[in-house]
């Protein structure tokens, strides 16, 4: 029994590692995540400090082992303020992706597009098709002019 276990975990630890090596800036995304999320959840306890204090004797001082991230203008400590930070973007990210969730997933349905449309706008005008060719065609005029302006010589190059 122990075997097949081994096997099965094995097989996992096979599975990640080819993962990682087929595409490896996924893997470090990953981790990235997972070390913004970490800080996110643990924020009051690796905090070095209050991210609201002011010290204004303090202020726009360099790293150093007081303040590791250094001071702002009002002498509040830069670490500990983007620790917390963190919390917040996880807390907005997440509200967002639970908002637009339950509707993609499960029904597979386009949330935006039910959000701008009118009940009853599906039979579009004619005229509504020639504003949304000329819309795309607008669109292709300005990406074929940066990319021509992406490919002039630098100069000093």
């Amino acid at each position: 029994m122990a075997t097949s276990q081994l096997t099965a975990g094995n097989w996992q630890l096979e599975r990640s590692a080819r993962l990682v090596r087929r595409n490896p800036l996924a893997a470090v995304g990953v981790v990235l995540v997972v070390i913004f999320l970490m800080g996110a959840l643990f924020a009051p306890w690796i905090a070095p400090q209050d991210p609201a204090h002011i010290d204004l004797p303090n202020r726009l001082e360099p790293p150093s082992a007081h303040h590791l991230g250094g001071t702002d203008e009002l002498g509040r400590d830069i670490l500990s303020r983007l620790i917390w930070g963190a919390r917040i973007s996880m807390f907005v990210g997440s509200a967002k992706m639970m908002r637009r969730w339950p509707l993609e997933t499960i029904g597979k349905i386009d949330v935006c597009r039910i959000l701008r449309s009118d009940p009853g706008s599906e039979k579009r005008t004619e005229q509504e098709d020639d504003d949304q060719h000329d819309a795309h065609r607008r669109q292709r005029v300005v990406a074929d002019k940066a990319r021509a302006l992406l490919q002039l010589p630098v100069a000093g190059r």
